[in-house]
């Protein structure tokens, strides 16, 4: 019997220097269950499983796809 895949990824704010209007973020890999694997993880930032990298100024929302 399948279950419902999890994933968590926890909640990142950054600061960036003053003058900057981008910041390296670092983004923790998320954690993954599933009774059945799971093979990957891609985020919507850079299509890879890592989503660390350099981000603008405000706010950024992002998702996660697990297969």
């Amino acid at each position: 019997m399948k279950t419902q895949r999890l994933l968590v990824l926890p909640i990142r704010q950054q600061t960036t220097d003053a003058g900057n209007c981008t910041a390296a973020v670092t983004v923790v890999a998320p954690t993954t269950a599933d009774n059945c694997g799971v093979a990957s993880v891609t985020n919507s930032f850079n299509g890879t499983a890592d989503a660390s990298g350099t981000y603008p100024i405000g706010t950024n929302n992002g998702s996660l796809d697990s297969y």
